[in-house]
């Protein structure tokens, strides 16, 4: 584990024990990882990369991703995510088959489809795929996307920034090089949830060359958009019945996700999206972001929205109120954040759905 070499060493010795801390408790509360509860998925692997420029750099180690496609019959499904979770439960304990082969026949005609990338919630050190498998089911059906919940390494053993975003170019690498011709790359979106935004938004944001213009849309939960600023000098959300979330904690996540990357060059749009241009990111009701009211990164959140807008990029801005961060994820099946889920998935889904016409 690195850590910014400014910090005394006392403060580093402090931070790492809290860090394995945080990992501690995330594993014995959730027993194990998101992605094994739903093996009736397929996993997938594509190879991270050493990036070099805008093109491919050296491959490295391989990383999961769970891919989602529905069947005809699922596809003509339209009701909600509260619709869709109490269908998943009824299934509970019942045998799932194992991701032993594709989700086609061999030697079938192949038939592209639309492509969705998606990047689950982390802090940049949580062990979370799988976490978005509501979501994910929901816009595979919904829009007959392909949808492909993508892992990317985090902190400490996997590495810091920029790791964690060239594993997010790794993933849209992997749809563009397209080997099976399975994905119609006219219609490729990308979304995102926290730290999973963060890394979407950079992804498009940061596009250049021969990529530039290949993601039609991208959407983002909660995402923080500038890790420039210490969560000691962010604007400080109101108190919630749940939340917010500590900032001592979520300063943790940031550090320990910047290592010792130089303090002076945070600033990197590849790192804070609201860095990044306004005129990459799609417009025409393209680019969705979201806010919550008890969140730290609501103010940068909804300062990005605002640039986007005053650029004339028109994108779909929505803010919850009462709520706090991943609420959609955490929250009770049957209550009013259950409900606000329901639409806020449904604005997203509408928006994939506008991404991906032609």
């Amino acid at each position: 584990m690195r850590w910014n070499p400014h910090l005394p060493l006392r403060t580093r010795i402090l931070l790492t024990l809290r860090l394995h801390f945080l990992l501690l408790l995330f594993r014995l509360f959730t027993l194990t990882d998101h992605a094994s509860k739903y093996a009736h998925q397929l996993e997938v692997s594509y190879p991270s990369l050493s990036l070099s420029g805008a093109g491919d750099g050296e491959r490295g180690e391989r990383l999961r991703a769970l891919w989602y496609e529905a069947s005809d019959a699922e596809r003509e499904w339209e009701g909600s995510a509260s619709d869709l979770m109490a269908s998943l439960l009824a299934k509970v304990g019942s045998p799932r088959p194992s991701p032993t082969g594709p989700p086609w026949k061999e030697g079938e005609e192949v038939k592209p489809k639309p492509v969705h990338i998606n990047f689950h919630g982390s802090g940049f050190l949580f062990p979370a795929l799988g976490s978005n498998h509501l979501f994910c089911t929901l816009l595979a059906r919904q829009t007959g996307a392909i949808v492909l919940d993508c892992d990317y390494r985090k902190s400490p053993r996997g590495g810091q920034f920029p790791v964690a975003y060239e594993d997010a170019r790794a993933a849209l690498a992997f749809v563009l090089r397209n080997e099976e011709g399975r994905f119609d790359l006219r219609r490729v979106t990308v979304s995102g949830f926290s730290a999973g935004g963060a890394l979407a938004l950079a992804l498009v944001g940061c596009l250049r060359g021969e990529w530039e213009g290949t993601v039609r849309g991208v959407q983002a939960f909660y995402p923080p958009t500038d890790c420039s600023v210490p969560f000691s000098k962010k604007p400080a959300p109101p108190p919630g019945p749940d939340g917010p979330l500590p900032r001592g904690d979520l300063e943790l996540m940031r550090q320990a996700y910047l290592g010792d990357w130089p303090w002076e060059k945070t600033a990197d749009p590849r790192l804070s999206s609201s860095f990044c241009e306004a005129g990459r990111f799609p417009g025409e009701g393209r680019t969705l972001l979201l806010s919550v009211e008890y969140d730290w990164l609501d103010a940068e959140c909804r300062e990005l929205g605002e640039k986007l807008r005053l650029a004339g990029r028109e994108p779909v801005l929505r803010w919850e109120k009462g709520v706090g961060h991943g609420f959609d994820v955490f929250c009770r099946e049957g209550t009013g954040e259950s409900a606000l889920r329901d639409e806020a998935y449904r604005l997203l889904v509408e928006v994939v759905r506008r991404a991906q016409e032609l």
